[in-house]
């Protein structure tokens, strides 16, 4: 009861969550998945930023040859190296 009361809130940030409380209540390999949904959550927000950015981009130039798509998978393949080496 007291995870559940620390556990879901909808402002907290993804890496704010209970960890230790739900690894003691839950167990480690259920804790492991939820720091790394967590950790993933908090990447995938920059990721998502970027591929707004290269959609209006695209958007504008009205063409699918647009250089923000170029960028952005540019950017794609560097968040996905840095994301994996940070976990």
């Amino acid at each position: 009861f007291q995870v559940q009361q620390q556990w879901i809130k909808f402002w907290q940030l993804p890496n704010a969550q209970p960890f230790d409380d739900i690894a003691a209540y839950f167990g480690e390999r259920i804790a492991l998945y939820f720091v790394w949904v967590a950790h993933y959550t908090t990447w995938l927000a920059y990721a998502a930023l970027a591929g707004v950015i290269a959609w209006i981009w695209t958007a504008a130039e009205a063409t699918s040859n647009s250089i923000g798509v170029a960028l952005f998978a540019l950017f794609a393949t560097i968040w996905a190296t840095l994301f994996s080496n940070a976990w």
